[in-house]
């Protein structure tokens, strides 16, 4: 990450992306081909490369490997924003895996990822036309027979699976998004309730 730093007041006036394209010299500051602002001295301002995101909020200012500067609230916003995608990210993951983990019926383990949902519910489309029916199937504890009512029962399970971990998924996203300090954020737990 590359910041753009008051040199009298170590005020940060910009947290920009390394891929980003800044120039800044005696005439104006330019951001992606941008000119932000004209009339810059480029001995009041300085560009600085941090190599970590900004991890510790105290007051108005943040802790990086340069030590501490001052941020506005633009700067200190748009981090809070960036910290906060990254543990909604995190939150999605968590989900999916949740989502991924299987359920048991019946004493029978049964996979609950996307393709194995999806062949349990081409199954019972299937098994309309002749209720009476069995399939065998295979699951992580070896070959089963299954009625139309044994796969309802499977298909059941991973729905409620599914609409518990969309249901915390959902709590957690909130509960994150509602949070507004950048501390909050990285100090959100978002393991509880699953």
């Amino acid at each position: 990450m590359i910041i753009v730093k008051e040199i009298s007041t170590n005020i940060v006036t910009y947290l920009l992306e390394d891929s980003q394209d800044v120039t800044l010299n005696a005439k104006y500051l330019s951001i992606d081909g941008v000119k932000t602002f004209g009339g810059v001295n480029v001995s009041t301002y300085i560009l600085e490369s941090i190599t970590d995101r900004p991890s510790h909020f105290q007051g108005g200012a943040y802790a990086y490997s340069g030590g501490w500067s001052i941020g506005d609230q633009t700067v200190l916003d748009g981090i809070l924003t960036d910290v906060m995608e990254d543990k909604v990210s995190e939150l999605g993951a968590l989900a999916l895996n949740v989502t991924n983990q299987g359920v048991t019926v019946g004493g029978t383990f049964i996979s609950s990822d996307d393709e194995s949902t999806s062949s349990i519910t081409s199954t019972l489309s299937l098994m309309g036309r002749n209720p009476t029916e069995t399939i065998d199937f295979k699951s992580k504890d070896g070959w089963g027979r299954a009625t139309k009512a044994t796969m309802e029962g499977f298909q059941n399970a991973i729905w409620a699976l599914r609409k518990a971990t969309n249901a915390n998924n959902k709590m957690h996203e909130n509960a994150i998004r509602a949070l507004t300090t950048v501390q909050e954020v990285l100090d959100y737990d978002i393991t509880v309730g699953w």
